[in-house]
């Protein structure tokens, strides 16, 4: 890992990344040696403080900011290890990009829910855990603040099966005030809402369709105090 994550990105990597603005790079990805893989052997995941860059052989580079960007998370465990970590970038224009190891499509309804206009299979870059919690921080970071002014300002925000606004969180059918969110979480690959009463019943929503997992729960951290 030590040898690609030092790889300095090439010029077209590098001039988009200074086109788009996506500050200094920080490390690079590549995807795991071997046979099975070698179609994707020489793409590579160039993450930068301000966003990331995807490029390959045969094909332009493809860059995310993270003040525009959107992302989901499909994570899948066997005995505790990690076995799929998909991720799908989602640009402002709707274009789509699936990155990680793992195959999990994202259904056809979520796809129209979300605004995705086209959906593209990118390679299984290696250590989702370290690039994914880097890109999930970097959204956060990006789009928090902005977030809250949003909200706190009388809009309403959409997260895939959740909406949230100043006076509470609401999922397909229900709303819960904030005054009422005792803890909002995730558990067993879903997002769970918990009432303060125990007549208050559990949202519940898979957390592989909640797009900026990190951001939702932060910021309803910060709407429920």
């Amino acid at each position: 890992m030590t040898e690609v994550f030092k790889e300095q990105p090439g010029p077209a990597a590098a001039a988009l990344a200074a086109e788009r603005g996506l500050g200094d790079p920080v490390g690079t990805f590549a995807t795991k040696p071997g046979w099975i893989n070698r179609k994707w052997r020489e793409h590579r995941l160039h993450l930068y403080t301000g966003g990331l860059v995807v490029i390959g052989p045969d094909s332009p580079p493809v860059a995310y900011d993270w003040t525009h960007t959107r992302a989901l998370r499909y994570y899948r465990t066997v005995n505790g290890g990690l076995i799929d970590a998909r991720y799908t970038l989602i640009g402002p224009d709707g274009s789509a990009l699936n990155i990680g190891p793992g195959a999990r499509p994202v259904p056809k309804k979520l796809q129209e829910r979300l605004g995705i206009t086209s959906l593209t299979r990118g390679a299984p870059f290696q250590y989702p855990g370290d690039w994914g919690d880097y890109l999930q921080s970097g959204i956060t970071r990006a789009q928090l603040p902005t977030a809250w002014s949003r909200v706190t300002g009388g809009e309403t925000l959409n997260f895939g099966p959740f909406t949230v606004d100043r006076d509470g969180v609401t999922d397909r059918k229900r709303t819960l005030a904030w005054s009422a969110v005792s803890e909002v979480r995730t558990s067993n690959g879903f997002v769970k809402i918990d009432g303060h009463e125990k007549r208050e019943i559990s949202y519940l929503e898979s957390a592989a369709d909640v797009p900026n997992l990190l951001l939702f729960l932060n910021l309803c951290q910060q709407l429920k105090h």
